[in-house]
């Protein structure tokens, strides 16, 4: 059981840095564009990215501590053997 919760966990963190720096390059290039300068562009992903990331991170290591498990549970799991999740 503790593996699977750290394994849990490091999906959940990667979870949330990868959805967060690709939500914060989005609105980035949307807010300022292409047209600066690299410098300009990166400190204001960095900027976005470290803004959101603490709710991302409490929002991912929730749903994989919790959801995720449960998910495969009733999926993958229940199936085969035959058990009737409530």
């Amino acid at each position: 059981m503790q593996e699977e919760n750290k394994r849990n966990l490091v999906i959940g963190v990667a979870m949330a840095l990868i959805m967060e720096s690709a939500m914060a390059l989005s609105t980035v290039l949307n807010n300022v564009g292409m047209a600066t300068n690299s410098s300009e562009l990166f400190t204001a992903w960095l900027n976005g990215l470290l803004a959101a990331l603490p709710i991302a991170l409490t929002l991912m290591v929730t749903i994989s501590m919790t959801i995720i498990n449960r998910l495969v549970m009733m999926v993958l799991i229940a199936p085969q053997n035959n058990i009737i999740l409530n």
